[in-house]
């Protein structure tokens, strides 16, 4: 008898626990929608809102989850036509204790959903993420209002974000698409290490016109030991692929706003010629996986010194191919005794001072062979390019080498 009665309680208990857990959000939807908006108004110099706050005793238990929906901060001034950030699902962890304290609310982790980022610097310099409110009172610190936000972050999760870096004062445009990424560790210390997954199916980058990459697969996966406070990350452990391409990174980067300092050298071991060739889009786009290659490559590089607007640092990427060759097996024929060296540089400064030689590029296309050299010198300003061929390059051959569809060459 004793344990029915137990037992009857145990289930009231339990039932109570839930009823709370179900209405006890609803109490504090109002409070925290509030303050969310006033934190915004507060700190923001900004268009900041969003159709929905809605709270979870059950989503992340025992912590609670506050989401936020159709969530968007706008510029104002330069900026008033442009949106910085806008999401479908914003939701933030919050200790469930710090709810019923008065000295803040403890937010832990960070999830993102859905959305897109455009960050964009004028020609004068000019930053559209400094929505930050400005200093009024002539250079007398104001007494400010202490915020009832603690961020005591150990993850960040973001699902299909897209985002454009737009920089018209050093001319460089970016694009990633489709971004995953999850970032954890104890961003709240001096010091942690940092452990990084992330991958994007499109990532396109281009400086002064010049198209350095043009809808890369790119996928990292990485431990970063993380000093907080000087802004300096080490990568340790580390792997990054980019298109078929596999490598690693040593070195470090340090955070100097606005420039960014870095020593990096990139780590590979043997790169086939197959995926090499993953970096030419045209190829990496066509039934790349049935694509027969062969031959020996290697791929070296390294960047050292500042990143800053038009100055970059000192870097050298440094490609060799030998008697290599490729044949997709429903063409007839395909293109072997590949041969390339490639050298691009720049002693560190300006874009323009870098420098490409290719000496050779040769190939045997159907049976055709055919070779050029070149170098290419300032290649911003003024480019000055320097070539000379061997050969007779055929372009109604390339059908019978690479599938066209319903490409024409005249």
């Amino acid at each position: 008898m004793k344990k029915k009665k137990l037992a009857q309680i145990g289930g009231i208990t339990l039932a109570v626990i839930l009823l709370i857990m179900v209405i006890l959000p609803f109490a504090f939807q109002g409070k925290i929608a509030g303050i969310v908006k006033t934190e915004g108004n507060k700190m923001l110099n900004a268009q900041f809102d969003f159709s929905k706050l809605s709270i979870s005793l059950f989503k992340h238990f025992p912590q609670a989850s506050v989401s936020l929906e159709n969530f968007y901060l706008k510029g104002e001034g330069d900026f008033k036509n442009d949106t910085l950030i806008q999401a479908r699902e914003m939701t933030a962890t919050i200790n469930l204790l710090s709810l019923f304290g008065n000295n803040g609310y403890d937010i832990s982790k960070i999830y993102i959903d859905n959305a897109s980022i455009k960050a964009i610097v004028l020609a004068n310099g000019k930053v559209n993420w400094d929505v930050m409110k400005a200093d009024t009172t002539g250079g007398v610190p104001a007494k400010e209002e202490p915020s009832e936000f603690r961020l005591k972050m150990k993850q960040l999760s973001i699902s299909n974000m897209n985002m454009i870096y737009d920089d018209r004062q050093s001319n460089q445009y970016a694009v990633i698409k489709k971004l995953k990424a999850v970032c954890s560790g104890d961003l709240t210390s001096n010091r942690t290490t940092l452990k990084l997954t992330a991958e994007t199916e499109a990532l396109s980058y281009k400086m002064k016109g010049i198209p350095f990459l043009l809808n890369a697969s790119v996928s990292a996966k990485m431990d970063i030991d993380a000093n907080l406070a000087e802004n300096k990350y080490t990568f340790k452990e580390n792997e990054f692929r980019l298109n078929a391409i596999k490598a690693g990174l040593d070195g470090w980067v340090v955070m100097k706003d606005p420039a960014m300092q870095m020593d990096l050298k990139l780590k590979t071991n043997e790169v086939g010629f197959k995926e090499i060739l993953s970096l030419v889009p045209a190829i990496y786009a066509k039934n790349f996986s049935d694509l027969k290659t062969d031959g020996k490559a290697s791929l070296s590089g390294y960047a050292k010194g500042t990143l800053q607007g038009d100055t970059v640092p000192a870097f050298n990427i440094d490609m060799q191919v030998k008697n290599a060759m490729f044949h997709y097996p429903s063409l007839p024929a395909g293109v072997d005794q590949i041969n390339v060296s490639a050298n691009v540089k720049n002693p560190g400064g300006n874009i323009d001072l870098t420098t490409i030689d290719i000496r050779p590029f040769s190939f045997r296309l159907a049976g055709n062979p055919f070779s050029v050299n070149a170098s290419i010198k300032t290649p911003v300003s003024d480019p000055d390019i320097k070539a000379d061929a061997k050969g007779v390059l055929d372009l109604g051959m390339i059908k019978k080498v690479y599938p066209l569809d319903s490409i024409q060459l005249n």
